[in-house]
């Protein structure tokens, strides 16, 4: 029986998949999610065999373009004799993310995260540099509701570094909720110095639980930073070969 994931063609309402979309109901155990970005999939890889809980339209961590969807997957325990032995797969179709078109150089490094109907019950923020960190390169960002900054207060995320990590090469990320509380800790991509390769995938580790629509968001937003930070290392990388190339002759 095929199990690949399908595109719904009629995509139910949010809450009428919630139950079935639930990570830890899906995974039939009490522990914490953890996330591991792997290409386009995002899996649980706690129990064997690793299961996809998202799926995104490209991978963030290559940076091939400039707009990305994010599907929740949906399981299905199917039984056979009063014993499940398979589960169907479809997908659902909650965020996408891309560069925020306003034309305002103050707004560069925005991300716009929004659901892909305006009928949708699901939050649309943008993520932006904290301020502070006025740079799109930068690991500290915010996510917020759209047309709200930083000065207002109001925001669903941000992230920052422990003040040891400040000066550490590719330390870990703290995702932090509205009342400042560590709510997931990601680790970062790791590439190659010579090739570029990845050597290390991106993964989180949430550290509380998260109602589904609040995960749903931190693992689209999740998926907006790595992009952000790839897009900064593949430039970089760019820049140098012509450099390196140069040196050798």
């Amino acid at each position: 029986m095929d199990q690949t994931p399908q595109c719904s063609s009629d995509p139910p309402s949010y809450e009428s998949v919630l139950e079935l979309a639930n990570p830890r109901a899906q995974l039939s155990t009490n522990e914490l999610p953890s996330f591991v970005m792997d290409g386009t999939l995002i899996l649980h890889p706690s129990t064997p065999p690793s299961r996809a809980m998202y799926e995104l339209s490209s991978p963030p961590y290559e940076a091939l373009s400039q707009n990305y969807a994010v599907h929740k997957v949906i399981h299905k325990v199917v039984s056979s004799a009063g014993e499940p032995h398979v589960r169907i797969s479809r997908l659902v179709h909650i965020y996408d993310f891309r560069p925020s078109r306003i034309p305002l150089w103050l707004l560069a490094g925005r991300v716009l995260i929004s659901p892909p109907t305006p009928e949708s019950s699901l939050a649309q923020v943008e993520m932006f540099p904290s301020l502070g960190s006025l740079s799109a390169t930068a690991t500290s960002w915010t996510v917020a509701y759209m047309f709200r900054t930083a000065l207002t207060g109001v925001y669903m995320f941000k992230t920052d570094q422990r003040i040891t990590d400040k000066f550490r090469s590719r330390a870990d990320i703290l995702w932090r909720d509205q009342q400042g509380k560590v709510v997931a800790v990601e680790t970062r991509l790791e590439r190659d110095r010579d090739d570029g390769r990845v050597k290390d995938l991106p993964r989180l580790q949430l550290k509380v639980e998260l109602d589904d629509k609040m995960l749903d968001l931190l693992v689209a937003s999740w998926a907006a930073r790595v992009w952000r930070e790839a897009l900064r290392d593949l430039h970089s990388e760019q820049q140098q070969q012509p450099a390196n190339s140069a040196k050798k002759r």
